[in-house]
């Protein structure tokens, strides 16, 4: 087991390593779930200030991602809500959970679950500066059975090691964004005054570099708080650099 571990933690390295962009990374993250045994890998940030859901990827199929989300299945899904209020569950026996669940959309997500042979969920989450990252590996068989008794603490390593790599999917993966968060890009302005004020100037200088009211400025602003679906601009500012469409 300690050839095989350390095998993967290598293997993990050498593939991010290789890696050229985010999509490339993704293809290297997602072939390490799959070697550690999982089917699929999903892959979300979860802002820490205003706790709302930066972006999602995942490996599942299309017919699942788009059924989940035509369904808005994501508005009971476990690991979602576990993210969003900072306790995610280690470990998710779906076919135990369907036993004991009663909403019936919460069913429904787990039957689909099972359908597909997702019937167990190994979880881990990272904190990455103003974001919290969460890895769930989606798996047929339990866990202990995936890369024998080190599955999880594999899993763990893999994970701390996969955090300082994942990176946003950007602003052009349609598929991969946030569930039924607002999404919309910002227009060069609100991107302007948004990279100002992450450098530390005030209103009142963002207009001087911009050579615009102070009236506008804040305007600018508080159309990319209700773009973003946040309260402040700070908040968007920190959603905009998670979320890849800012570059500071």
């Amino acid at each position: 087991m300690t050839t095989r571990y350390a095998d993967l933690l290598m293997d993990t390295v050498s593939r991010l390593s290789e890696a050229e962009g985010p999509d490339q990374t993704w293809d290297a993250a997602a072939g390490v779930a799959n070697r550690i045994g999982a089917r699929a890998l999903t892959c979300g940030a979860v802002m820490r200030d205003s706790r709302h859901v930066a972006w999602v990827r995942s490996s599942m199929e299309a017919s699942f991602l788009e059924a989940f989300s035509d369904a808005r299945l994501y508005e009971v899904d476990p690991i979602q809500a576990g993210a969003i209020a900072g306790r995610v569950a280690p470990r998710i026996d779906v076919a135990a959970a369907l036993r004991t669940e009663t909403d019936p959309r919460t069913r429904d997500l787990y039957a689909m679950l099972l359908e597909h042979g997702f019937r167990h969920y190994l979880n881990h989450t990272w904190i990455e500066e103003s974001s919290e990252q969460t890895f769930a590996l989606a798996c047929d068989a339990h866990p202990a059975e995936l890369f024998g008794r080190g599955t999880e603490r594999a899993f763990s390593a893999v994970s701390a090691i996969l955090s300082m790599a994942m990176r946003s999917p950007g602003l052009v993966y349609a598929e991969d964004r946030a569930f039924d968060a607002p999404w919309s890009r910002l227009s060069d302005p609100e991107r302007d005054v948004l990279c100002y004020l992450g450098q530390g100037l005030n209103s009142e200088q963002i207009a001087d570099r911009l050579l615009r009211p102070q009236s506008e400025v804040s305007l600018l602003l508080d159309r990319a708080c209700r773009r973003l679906g946040t309260q402040r601009p700070e908040q968007a500012l920190s959603l905009a650099l998670v979320r890849g469409g800012l570059c500071l």
